[in-house]
């Protein structure tokens, strides 16, 4: 019986199961979290706590786990990006963060190389801060750097993923240009996140404030937490939820209320994905792989690459398609997968199918071989 997984509370109001080969996709709810992250949950759920004090020690604990002077948790790594551009922006004028987005008299251009945009830079502009993009789609120049800033311009934008694609800057050096020219550097690491190492990477680059996703660690879909420096991580605390409801300073970031719990999650997802036994986590994805390596083995019209894509933190398949000699689009496989039941949700990468495995229940690497090869089956 197709529905027999799914979950009671999903039955009851009519929402079929989604099989998740997207990796934490926030489209499908993010990440499995852990028994031990839920019932961490649970526990901050049975009583209250003064919210301030709450974000305050748990964001010395993510300081200290991941070498950052300060940070502060949020609802995800976008609002941590918005969060930290604003900080930048308004410093602790309380008048300034309470006329946010109207940027008037503050410095609000932030810098990004043009070949380094991309769909999440969104959350700097909400704010109402102006991106500004620098350079070509080959790369950016220290002379074009140059002739963009002006009076106005407060910082950069740096997408960590995109660290060594063609003509993207090593982050150590926009660092050092940016320090030069008294500039602050906002870093979007949402998914940087392993090996290990990247964390404290980041955090000891010199950069001004460094943006997670807590979702990648195992954490909530709505967690991420900024860290840096104590000044910068102030800066964006004021433009916080609580400040508006503690010091009545009608910031912008009212709108991006998290529940205790959550924020207990982020603290444990870390010290989690901290400790977690790495190997095994990836063996088990190499496992996943090869069921469905195997599935497709001996097909014709089709390529399979397998292994670490854009920098993420966990291995994925690539299923490149003839789409001509099968007669059928890598859009019209997606679809199918999808719209069947369980629905199987993979990326459409435009010229493959990209699939991940480490977001999928045990066994459902077999059902996902299985209606992939039908699906590619001539």
């Amino acid at each position: 019986m197709s529905t027999e997984r799914t979950p009671q509370v999903y039955t009851d109001i009519g929402v079929k199961r989604a099989i998740n080969a997207r990796s934490s996709s926030t489209v499908l709810g993010g990440s499995i979290i852990s028994s031990t992250v839920l019932d961490a949950m649970d526990e901050a759920n049975r009583t209250f706590v003064a919210m301030p004090q709450l974000l305050k020690k748990a964001g010395e604990a993510v300081a200290h786990k991941v070498g950052a002077e300060a940070a502060y948790i949020t609802p995800g790594c976008y609002v941590a990006i918005g969060l930290s551009v604003s900080g930048i922006m308004t410093g602790k004028d309380y008048e300034k963060i309470g006329r946010l987005p109207n940027t008037a008299n503050m410095k609000d251009r932030f810098l990004i190389q043009r070949c380094a945009r991309y769909r999440y830079d969104r959350s700097v502009t909400v704010t109402g801060a102006k991106l500004i993009e620098v350079g070509g789609e080959d790369g950016t120049t220290e002379v074009q750097f140059d002739e963009a800033i002006n009076a106005d311009t407060a910082g950069i934008i740096y997408p960590a993923h995109l660290e060594g694609e063609p003509g993207i800057w090593p982050l150590s050096e926009l660092v050092a240009l940016a320090q030069d020219r008294g500039l602050k550097i906002v870093v979007d690491a949402a998914y940087r996140v392993y090996p290990l190492h990247l964390i404290t990477d980041l955090t000891k680059s010199g950069a001004d404030l460094i943006c997670f996703s807590a979702k990648y660690m195992g954490g909530p879909n709505n967690a991420g937490f900024l860290c840096g420096s104590v000044e910068a991580v102030d800066a964006a605390r004021l433009n916080g939820f609580m400040e508006w409801e503690i010091e009545s300073n009608r910031s912008i970031g009212r709108g991006y209320k998290m529940d205790r719990g959550d924020i207990v999650a982020t603290v444990v997802a870390l010290n989690e994905w901290i400790e977690l036994d790495h190997k095994e986590r990836l063996c088990q994805q190499d496992r996943r792989l090869e069921v469905i390596a195997e599935a497709l083995s001996g097909l014709p019209n089709l390529r399979i690459e397998q292994g670490w894509f854009d920098g993420y933190c966990s291995m994925e398949m690539k299923v490149y398609l003839d789409e001509v000699a099968l007669g059928r689009s890598v859009f019209e496989v997606e679809q199918s997968l999808r719209n069947g039941d369980p629905g199987i949700w993979v990326w459409d990468e435009g010229d493959s199918l990209k699939i991940g495995v480490d977001m999928l229940e045990e066994g459902d690497e077999y059902l996902l071989a299985r209606r992939l090869r039908e699906e590619l089956s001539v």
